[in-house]
């Protein structure tokens, strides 16, 4: 895949995606990627938690993931800091470009559909095929410089999206299919024992997410660990259901 020179989203853009599995009636969270219209930040996170926890990827070329003020009233104590990790490292790439985070979202942390409310807004959101028993779609977010050019991609890439930050900095968004591992599915399997010991089969939908850092590159990754209920223990009815934050969310060891 050749990525082009011109990315013509306007700055401050949103893009939201998440994987959708119609025939099983399962999907992921929903992710969205917010740009700044003035600078070259660019901020990531579930939308039912956004509001109160992001991932920030800084102009600055540092990335945190952090309580926004909203989020930090009840969960951090005054005066300390809300940042929760910190990253320094991205995977460099041809012609300017790098890689500024991946996102993995395995077959098996798919989750019951959750009917939207009436009332709902309807926000475009992009549709990834589910990657099958077995497989993770594997999300990486690549930032151009604004004076870079175009670059090719190996492998068979998806796009999920693209945009331009208020830098002229270029996001484009990609995503693959890979096989999963037995290392991969025992780290989703501890992220939903925690959500699970931390209350979160007690909320309507839960979801369970957590971070933390590639070993080969160094690069931030955020893994979609889905409903950490059983399957057994679902619902048969998913409810519609539109609050506040629903999601339990940690850091991996290992950062």
């Amino acid at each position: 895949m050749t990525l082009p020179e011109d990315i013509p989203l306007k700055p401050g853009s949103t893009l939201r995606f998440r994987v959708s599995d119609p025939e099983r009636g399962l999907e992921s969270s929903t992710w969205s990627l917010a740009g700044s219209k003035r600078s070259g930040d660019l901020y990531i996170g579930g939308r039912e938690i956004m509001s109160a926890l992001k991932f920030s990827l800084h102009e600055s070329g540092i990335t945190r993931m952090a309580w926004t003020s909203e989020g930090a009233v009840t969960r951090v104590p005054p005066g300390e800091d809300r940042m929760i990790s910190r990253w320094e490292t991205s995977e460099p790439l041809p012609a300017g470009w790098r890689v500024g985070m991946r996102m993995t979202i395995s077959d098996s942390a798919l989750s019951p559909m959750i009917p939207p409310l009436e009332t709902a807004k309807v926000r475009p959101i992009r549709h990834l095929p589910p990657p099958g028993r077995g497989h993770i779609v594997d999300v990486r977010v690549l930032l151009g410089e604004p004076a870079g050019g175009g670059i090719r991609v190996e492998g068979e890439m998806e796009e999920v999206g693209r945009m331009m930050l208020g830098d002229g900095t270029r996001v484009f968004v990609v995503a693959t299919t890979a096989p999963t591992s037995p290392e991969r599915e025992a780290q989703l399997v501890a992220i939903r024992t925690l959500a699970l010991a931390a209350g979160a089969a007690d909320r309507p939908v839960p979801r369970a997410f957590a971070w933390g850092t590639d070993d080969a590159t160094g690069v931030p990754v955020l893994i979609d660990a889905g409903d950490p209920r059983p399957p057994e223990d679902r619902p048969a009815l998913i409810p519609r259901y539109d609050g506040p934050a629903d999601v339990w969310v940690g850091k991996m060891l290992g950062e």
